[in-house]
């Protein structure tokens, strides 16, 4: 028989943004389902004894992420969260088996969760781990009011917008001459590149002289919500995307969604393939971006039922989870 749960310990990290984003959320979902819940950093939980005493109450529920895992041993109660899979053509030896060796042993000593089916199934038939589930990750809750509100807004939409690390995997620079084109025939829009990174000279060196793409370094949260509300499309390339916690945003803004066919951020609103989202087969050649882009553009940013992504919604799925396995 399951214990109650009388609190939620969650475990997070200042340095990774989406991980953190994303357990900020669940926390405040478990505010709004009238459960005390707490974010914890994994120094605290191994050195302070009163968390190690909590650490093994079954009416404490723990969330565990990233390095954390490996303290799944000591844990009762607790669920460890897969946010992704290492890969090996992009980690040193060292991290790809430190990683292997944590989702061993949440898979071993905890109900081990995965963000999206797709990180479930690499996990499960690349690296031979066995996962119990997969909970979809929730819209982080600065972008849950427009969730709340059913977005009824009527923003003027005149951007092309992407927002995130300027990281090879992303594959922007892909995108620069598609869009080049694009704004030839569509001149009322310009291009908004938002973020930093290692891709960052060279998407310059691409984009020239041209005016109508603009970079934008590390701005506030509440200035990317304002860029997204303002936006018709919102794209970007990656196809091993662990899910995609910004295309979620993206579309509660309003956007329409262009991505390639593969990856997580397919499941987000799989219906809608077609009508929001608008996808690309691989390899990513000029064409198929060129018109995914064009699509995006073309359609209309028809209303969506993004409800199940509220913080409260996917806290309460956690729950399940742990009273139920």
């Amino acid at each position: 028989m399951s214990s109650e749960i009388l609190k939620v310990l969650i475990t997070t990290s200042s340095n990774v943004g989406g991980v953190r984003f994303v357990m900020e959320s669940l926390y405040y979902g478990f505010s709004k389902l009238g459960i005390e819940s707490e974010l914890v950093n994994l120094n605290d939980l191994i050195t302070n004894g009163k968390r190690l005493k909590e650490l093994r109450d079954t009416n404490i529920l723990k969330l565990l992420n990233l390095h954390a895992l490996f303290i799944s041993p000591l844990c009762k109660n607790c669920i460890s969260v897969a946010h992704g899979f290492p890969r090996k053509d992009t980690y040193k030896l060292h991290r790809y088996l430190g990683i292997l060796s944590a989702y061993m042993l949440a898979s071993k000593f905890s109900k081990f969760i995965a963000i999206s089916e797709f990180t479930k199934m690499i996990v499960e038939s690349i690296m031979g781990i066995k996962m119990h589930g997969v909970i979809h990750n929730p819209i982080p809750h600065d972008f849950a009011d427009l969730i709340y509100s059913g977005y009824n807004r009527q923003d003027k939409k005149e951007y092309i917008t992407y927002v995130g690390r300027f990281h090879p995997d992303k594959k922007i620079d892909i995108f620069i001459t598609p869009l080049k084109e694009l704004l030839e025939q569509y001149t009322d829009y310009k291009v908004l590149i938002v973020g930093y990174g290692p891709l960052k000279e060279k998407i310059q060196n691409l984009i020239g002289e041209d005016n109508r793409f603009m970079i934008i370094d590390k701005p506030s949260r509440d200035k990317i919500k304002d860029i997204l509300l303002k936006s018709k499309v919102f794209f970007s390339g990656n196809p091993f995307e662990f899910f995609g916690i910004t295309y979620l945003e993206a579309l509660a803004c309003g956007c329409n969604l262009v991505m390639p066919n593969f990856g997580g951020g397919i499941e987000i609103a799989p219906e809608y393939i077609g009508k929001r989202i608008f996808t690309y087969y691989l390899p990513a050649t000029h064409e198929r971006i060129y018109e995914a882009l064009k699509k995006a553009l073309v359609s209309e940013n028809i209303q969506i039922d993004l409800s199940e992504y509220l913080p409260e919604r996917v806290a309460m799925k956690y729950l399940e989870v742990a009273k139920n396995g």
